[in-house]
């Protein structure tokens, strides 16, 4: 390699002494590096990057290989130089104004490139690829020189930075050339063959040669010559003088273009779930940012995050990463390494270049898994990179280029939690669209650097945390009074700086929780743009704060919130059960859930309003958003909390309609008592709440109820606006409870009549008697839109529920059943009110006709008594009565007469059921008594008339 690369700068240094188009050259004398140090670079990944114009909606692919030269920050060979002293810089060792008129015979020896390079520039040949056994590549020394408005580089023979020595078919081979001057704009490129005879010719096809220069604002310029062709060695037939035409192949400049390097900051967090720890994602992610151009074109960028994310981490510390790959999606994407990339509680970074960008809207994640996953994701932030910096470790573990950047966007705020999330629970691919906040670039034309402007004012700044750490206060250990505990929180913020914030004891105090727990507890700590808490730091002190207390000092657990104003947006939980008193522990966030940490199960069941309009839902799109507004038992004060919001999309509603009642689960942590609930929409959608009630159970599993809030109000739901309703009551029984009602219709197992309408509109009229014993209705004029899920079919032989809210709602007094097409044949009905609260049943057993059917579902005990009373007296003398006759007339006289009897006991049940008899099946009324006098009222409720 040394003696060819000796002949070949004799032979350089004679051919660059001709002209140039005619011109003279310049008169200095050039080595083969062009005015420079020598360079390595190793081989890198190829990152196939996919663009979509979105004029055509056509898809090309364009290239790029990352090279990482061994040059320092200021353009400074480091690699065989002699060692400089320590803190002392290569250019600080020169005097180079010196230079200019004195060189010792010391700085002869050293090879000081003539000047210090101006720019670098990184060029990109592209092999060709003939698809069959056709060999497109070279092992031929091939010169590259940069040619522009006012003067030209100096020639660099390419293979010298190569590392396979030469090109290969299909390969993007990648080397730099530097000037030490400013030569205006690039306007072609000259490929020089080697010198070789005829016979020894060994050509070389590039489909294109691209030229990029990165500038200092984190701008990249990029020049492209496309269609080059096949390359050869030109015999030069024996002249003893040539110029560069005659031996070289000049390419001139087909397309330029304007690129910024963009550094993503992905912050991930847990899935959310409180039952158990969720398997951690681990699969490819394709992703696609949405941007527009200065012509208002708007295009997509589409790569494999994975990849890029891997290409960040492994630069210069030596981590390969995980290399296997799947094919999904019709490409083949690298599967991302569960134990460097997509960590709970950790963030994830990556460089991708988008050509002539002047904002950037969004960012589409498409994930594939082979496993039941999910991946939460915080916040992804997206900056301008200036220059790159050395890779090294952050405390939580990451890896990290000390780059100089500036902030261009980030994700925008969803209200949930976590904020975006991907569920891959059918082992199948996800999608979601992450938005970003108001953005655009502006290139000052005097200075050529590129400014940012936004518009949004990102609440973000406002961040603060809340920190709880529960004592072990048991018998054997020391007692909390006799301690106190100070505590440090280090997180990253959404831009990848890290950050520590202390809760020393003069901040730190302490509490006692409604079970009598101590905890102490340090509220508002100030943590703007925080994005992933990486570790707390716990330690103990004697009361006076002063100094580590005695022994015994055992913390079990503790519990961070960060909070947005006054909503809760993410929650770490610490498994500590450790001794604190020797010394700072450091934590890391558990994946335990539980009740050890205070949460609990609650449930919000809504129903709008009749006039709203029936919509299909869409995530992202056309939503609606509920959040509910409580006190916590830990807070150290009265100040209610609101929850993150859950969209209904997000627990599978995917629609609204009018009277359709639908229920939220929430899983928020140390709930004293709910306050309030509110709601917002996305999209165009019309919509109220009529009213919800909310239940809070001990845990998710158990379901044992441990509070009952009731919403009466009922209030509008609009687009970005948040409305809400205050708590109307605590219990189901009492002024301003709202309470279901759960109706169960059985029909017939064949319909008594032709063409029966069982699938037709019915309308409903349901009496009741509130907690005043003041008389209500309900009306529902088609009950096809309360029916409950899976019971929409009134055929015969079925089963259906309507489910409804009732405020106030003490018992039931009757149900009106109004066909509007056609009648309706019902065997049973039985409802439920207050999810157990009140129980009854009956027996129905006829058609009810198109003018209605009022059915009397409860009545009082009293009057259940005294109707069996007046029956059996009745029932008495009919007996005497009928005996008397018989006695008198003839058989055929007794015949009418019994016929008679019959008759009138027919009109004497009548007379009771309009009094409201009615059959009961509560566990009060189990006695043989109760269950004759309901069977006697059974029978005479199904002879209840229409239109009663």
């Amino acid at each position: 390699m040394k003696i060819r690369r000796v002949l070949s700068t004799i032979i350089l240094s004679v051919t660059l002494a001709v002209t140039s188009f005619g011109m003279p050259m310049p008169s200095y004398a050039v080595d083969t590096d062009g005015y420079d140090t020598e360079t390595t670079l190793e081989p890198t990944e190829e990152v196939t990057e996919e663009y979509v114009d979105a004029t055509d909606g056509e898809y090309f692919e364009d290239t790029e290989d990352t090279e990482e030269a061994l040059f320092d920050e200021d353009g400074f060979f480091t690699g065989e130089d002699e060692a400089l002293e320590d803190g002392e810089s290569f250019e600080e060792s020169y005097d180079w104004e010196t230079l200019k008129t004195y060189m010792s015979q010391e700085d002869t020896q050293k090879r000081l490139g003539f000047s210090k390079a101006r720019h670098e520039y990184t060029v990109v040949a592209s092999v060709a690829n003939s698809g069959s056994d056709e060999e497109c590549g070279s092992k031929d020394d091939f010169y590259f020189q940069l040619i522009f408005e006012k003067g030209n580089s100096g020639a660099v023979l390419a293979n010298e930075q190569l590392s396979s020595d030469g090109f290969r078919t299909g390969k993007k081979e990648s080397f730099i050339i530097k000037t030490n001057r400013d030569y205006g704009n690039l306007t072609g490129v000259r490929v020089i063959p080697s010198v070789k005879k005829k016979d020894d010719i060994d050509k070389l096809r590039l489909d294109k040669i691209a030229v990029y220069e990165t500038l200092e604002n984190g701008v990249t310029e990029q020049w492209l010559m496309e269609d080059v062709g096949w390359i050869g060695s030109r015999d030069n037939d024996g002249s003893e003088t040539v110029t560069l035409d005659d031996i070289s192949y000049l390419y001139p400049i087909t397309k330029t273009s304007t690129s910024l390097n963009l550094l993503l900051c992905i912050a991930t967090c847990d899935s959310g779930s409180t039952k158990e720890a969720v398997p951690q994602f681990e699969g490819t992610v394709k992703a696609q940012i949405d941007y527009e151009t200065s012509d208002g074109v708007f295009r997509s960028k589409i790569f494999d995050m994975v990849s890029a994310i891997n290409e960040y981490n492994t630069a210069e510390n030596g981590y390969e990463g995980i290399v296997s790959e799947t094919n999904y999606d019709g490409r083949t994407l690298m599967i991302s390494d569960p134990g460097r990339m997509f960590r709970p509680n950790h963030m994830d970074r990556c460089v991708i270049s988008l050509e002539d960008v002047v904002s950037v809207s969004d960012i589409v994640l498409i994930c594939g898994s082979s496993a039941s996953t999910k991946l939460g994701i915080e916040s992804i932030c997206a900056s301008i990179v200036q220059n790159t910096g050395k890779l090294t470790l952050n405390p939580n573990d990451e890896v990290v280029r000390n780059s100089e950047v500036t902030t261009l966007c980030m994700s925008e705020l969803s209200g949930k939690r976590p904020a975006y999330s991907l569920d891959m629970t059918d082992n199948s691919s996800a999608t979601v669209t992450v938005p970003f906040t108001k953005n655009e670039i502006v290139k000052n034309e005097d200075t050529g650097s590129h400014e940012v402007i936004t518009t949004d004012d990102d609440p973000r700044l406002s961040d603060v945390m809340n920190l709880y750490v529960f004592a072990d206060d048991s018998p054997e250990y020391n007692d909390p009074a006799n301690y106190s505990v100070v505590g440090a929180l280090q997180y990253t913020d959404v831009y990848g700086n890290s950050h520590q914030v202390s809760a020393d004891a003069g901040r730190m105090s302490r509490a006692v929780d409604e079970d009598g727990s101590v905890f102490f507890y340090a509220n508002a700590l100030s943590c703007p743009d925080m994005a992933v808490l990486s570790r707390l730091v716990l330690a103990s002190r004697d009361p006076s704060g002063l100094g580590y207390s005695s022994e015994g000092c055992v913390i079990d657990h503790a519990v961070v919130q960060k909070v947005r104003g006054s909503m809760v947006v993410d929650t770490w939980y610490f498994d500590v059960e450790e001794d604190i008193s020797s010394g700072e522990k450091y934590l890391m966030p558990s994946m335990k859930y539980g009740n050890d940490f205070g949460i609990s199960a609650q449930n919000l069941v809504v129903q709008f309003t009749s006039d709203t309009k029936k919509v299909n839902l869409k995530q992202g799109k056309k939503d609606i958003g509920f959040r509910i507004t409580y006190r916590q038992s830990v807070s150290g004060d009265e100040n209610a909390v609101k929850s993150a919001y859950v969209y209904l999309t997000d627990v599978s509603v995917s629609e609204i309609a009018p009277g359709k009642i639908v229920s939220i689960p929430f899983n928020e942590s140390y709930v004293s008592e709910v306050t309030g609930i509110s709601a917002i929409a996305s999209g165009n959608i019309e919509a109220g709440v009529e009213s919800a009630y909310l239940t809070v159970f001990e845990t998710e599993d158990d379901k044992m109820e441990t509070g009952y809030y009731s919403f009466a109000d009922g209030f509008n739901i609009e687009k970005n606006v948040e409305n809400s309703a205050e708590r109307t009551s605590d219990s189901k029984e009492e002024i301003g409870s709202v309470v279901p009602l759960i109706l169960t219709f059985t029909t017939s197992e064949f319909s008594r009549i032709s063409g029966s309408g069982e699938y037709d509109k019915v309308a409903l009229k349901i009496g009741y008697q509130d907690q005043l014993l003041s008389d209500r209705e309900y009306v529902i004029d088609d009950m096809s839109d309360y029916m409950m899920a899976g019971d929409e079919d009134r055929g015969p032989g079925k089963t259906c529920r309507i489910k409804v809210l009732l405020k106030d709602a003490a018992d039931l007094s009757f149900v009106t059943v109004i066909p509007l097409s056609y009648s309706w044949n019902v065997s049973y009905i039985s409802f439920d009110l207050g999810d157990g609260m009140v129980v009854r049943s009956r027996i129905v057993d006829k058609v009810i006709t198109i003018k209605g059917e009022t059915i009397i579902l409860n009545v009082s005990y009293e009057e259940l008594e005294e109707a069996a009373r007046q029956e059996e007296k009745k029932k008495q003398e009919e007996e005497e009565k009928e005996k008397e006759e018989s006695e008198e007339g003839s058989s055929d006289d007794s015949d009418s007469n019994k016929d008679e009897g019959s008759s009138s006991e027919q009109t004497s049940l009548e007379d009771k059921t309009n009094t409201g008899s009615a059959v009961n099946t509560d566990a009060d009324s189990s006695s043989d008594e109760q269950e004759k006098t309901d069977t006697e009222n059974t029978e005479a409720s199904t002879s209840v008339e229409a239109g009663q």
